[in-house]
């Protein structure tokens, strides 16, 4: 997540690359245990048995935002995949470029050049609808967002939200 965070940091100045490069960032530097326990261990990546995530977020969902969820299942362990739908501006191409060049075994961007290319998506994947208000899940409760959350507790919030649950076999 720091390595993520530094190539925002030092390549793209801009107000949303410093939030997006923030946003990562924010995972490494959290005081909670939480966090800095969880990035000890990489995910495994595409292999069968590790939690795959399929994001599609919709067209109101900012770069910052789905940054924020992205960095958020990593550290949960998962492998993401993700599909925007909006045509992406260039802050948002450059996010989904160095996540694939320095995460690839755990990173996956759906939609290139106007297109959707599923084939590298596991197919046990949970699909999670993500919008402004909350991410609804393919086989689980929707779950809403709360934005009375201090910034500590809403990261905490998302990383239980895409840590998987025993319980399910798919996920």
């Amino acid at each position: 997540m720091k390595y993520i965070a530094s190539q925002f940091a030092t390549t793209d100045q801009s107000a949303t690359g410093v939030e997006i490069a923030a946003a990562f960032h924010d995972y490494v530097t959290d005081s909670d245990d939480t966090f800095a326990s969880l990035l000890l261990a990489r995910p495994a990546g595409r292999r069968p048995g590790v939690p795959a995530l399929a994001f599609i977020a919709e067209p109101e969902c900012g770069t910052v935002f789905v940054a924020r969820h992205i960095a958020a299942a990593l550290v949960a362990h998962n492998f993401v995949a993700v599909s925007l739908l909006r045509t992406d501006d260039p802050i948002t191409t450059r996010m989904i470029r160095v996540l694939e060049d320095i995460v690839p075994d755990v990173f996956l961007a759906v939609s290139k050049n106007g297109r959707d290319v599923w084939d590298g998506v596991p197919a046990a994947s949970v699909v999670a609808v993500l919008t402004p208000t909350g991410v609804f899940f393919e086989a689980r409760e929707a779950v809403r967002f709360d934005p009375s959350l201090s910034p500590s507790a809403a990261r905490r919030t998302l990383v239980a939200t895409y840590t998987p649950r025993r319980s399910e076999v798919a996920w």
